[in-house]
């Protein structure tokens, strides 16, 4: 799918979960948050930013002034591109209507009996990272699963380099620690050779509620000096880290979004940022997240709108999460409330909806990737709504055909089928069971990976991101077994 011309589509953002008032009283209450009770700082580096710009530093409590906190927020860039190795596929933010992206840092993989799990790997993720570049829906990609077999002190630099050379879409490198992020920059930088803008983006995680850890911001303060797209995700447990009523868990969420928007900007004013979210309810009868509840479609939808108020977009909405354990009724019943009541309610980019995750956020499925592939599909033509114009009204072919007649023949149902009639051949094609419907997955699972790569990088690009990953141990042999070829 070309991101840069998908048309508007109608029913995006149709539905609001929050007042005006609401959104402008919640978006107070954050501001009040910081300025009063404040943000707590782990990393000496950001104190010392926040103090020399006014901001009230008592040992690693930063009270941030509302000023501060609003002029700020007036440096943010409104248009945020997310770019891409192949040009057709950079991602503009901002526009009316949703992108969706692959999963999110499993660690374990369904086999294809539907039962048995097993530790993800390093090819797992490569694989994965090549199936969602094949598929359309994908916007762009991150690490999908955590290998198992890859030592900590190694992850993040294998997981940068598995997803920049196995897709030419727009990767996000999430990483666990900062200590390797110059090796990150190093591989990113060579993915994107010849292109303006970085074809890759970095992010951290709030710790609710108010604190951000040393880790966090010296990723977010080291990708700001570069102008580097950053995403800010709050994964607030509501009932445990913040209220278990939702208003204050955005009022909570909204408060670390806008810590983290002043930060950036106080390093270099302009930094793009994007904002996400995965905060939910625990589940009052084990204490656990629960990243398929309806209650994460509420919060989703709000931060959709309070993103907005701050100026910035949301990319980074958890929708494609099932708590089932397995494919099935559940999982499709989840994943299809949590990704339309997203589109519907504005959240740009449906985050984990071509993911295939299950076990509320511990296992992926390939199969169940492909079948998540095909409910965005069915998503999206709803939510592209209904053209009504001289043309579609289609006058003069009812005119034409007239009372009893028929418009099967007729040109214009030639014209027009594709376009407005949504087909699926794993649906209508499958058996009425569900088995049926995961032996079709699974051979188009076949079929994705099979296919040539899109965009390959060259052979001088790969060995140079071979020799940046050798710096941390990383052996050539293995790198190379994970690079995708066309020949």
């Amino acid at each position: 799918m070309d991101w840069t011309h998908t048309t508007a589509e109608k029913l995006f953002g149709s539905f609001g979960v929050l007042s005006e008032s609401d959104v402008e009283e919640i978006f107070q209450s954050a501001l009040q948050l910081l300025e009063s009770t404040g943000m707590q700082f782990d990393d000496t580096e950001a104190l010392d930013l926040f103090r020399s710009h006014g901001a009230s530093v008592d040992g690693n409590r930063v009270r941030i002034p509302r000023q501060l906190a609003t002029e700020r927020l007036q440096q943010l860039p409104r248009d945020v591109v997310l770019g891409s190795r192949d040009p057709a596929f950079d991602l503009p933010l901002g526009r009316k209507r949703f992108a969706t992206t692959n999963g999110f840092g499993t660690m374990r993989i369904l086999e294809p009996d539907g039962v048995t799990t097993r530790p993800a790997t390093a090819m797992d993720l490569a694989k994965l990272t090549r199936m969602a570049d094949d598929i359309d829906e994908v916007g762009y990609c991150q690490h999908q699963t955590t290998p198992q077999d890859v030592p900590t002190e190694t992850l993040d630099v294998l997981q940068a380099f598995a997803v920049l050379t196995n897709t030419s879409k727009h990767a996000h490198l999430s990483t666990y620690s900062s200590d390797q992020l110059d090796l990150i920059f190093e591989l990113g930088d060579i993915a994107g050779e010849g292109r303006p803008a970085p074809v890759f983006s970095l992010g951290c995680c709030s710790v609710s509620p108010l604190r951000y850890y040393a880790e966090a911001t010296q990723t977010l303060i080291r990708s700001a000096e570069r102008g580097i797209p950053f995403l800010v995700v709050c994964g607030a447990i509501a009932g445990i880290s913040t209220p278990v009523t939702l208003a204050g868990t955005l009022a909570v969420q909204t408060a670390e979004h806008v810590a983290a928007v002043v930060l950036a900007q106080l390093v270099n004013p302009g930094t793009p940022i994007v904002l996400g979210s995965f905060a939910s309810p625990m589940d009052p009868r084990t204490g656990m997240q629960r990243l398929a509840a309806a209650e994460l479609a509420l919060v989703n939808g709000a931060t959709a709108q309070l993103s907005r108020r701050l100026g910035a977009p949301f990319g980074y909405g958890t929708g494609g999460v099932s708590d089932s354990t397995l494919p099935g009724v559940q999982a499709g019943i989840e994943k299809a409330f949590a990704v339309l009541s997203c589109a519907l309610s504005g959240v740009e980019v449906i985050h984990d909806a071509v993911s295939g995750i299950l076990a509320a956020g511990t296992v992926t499925s390939y199969e169940q990737m492909i079948i998540d592939a095909e409910l965005c599909g069915l998503v999206r033509r709803y939510v592209r709504g209904i053209e009504v114009s001289e043309e579609t009204l289609a006058l003069p072919w009812i005119e034409q055909v007239g009372p009893g007649g028929a418009f099967p023949a007729t040109p214009h149902t030639a014209k027009h089928f594709r376009q407005e009639i949504h087909l699926s051949d794993l649906w209508e094609s499958a058996t009425t069971d569900e088995v049926g419907i995961l032996e079709r997955a699974l051979m188009t699972v076949d079929r994705h990976l099979g296919q040539d790569v899109r965009c390959e990088l060259s052979r001088n690009q790969v060995e140079a991101m071979i020799k940046t990953c050798g710096s941390v141990g990383l052996e050539g042999d293995v790198l190379r077994e994970l690079v995708p070829s066309n020949e």
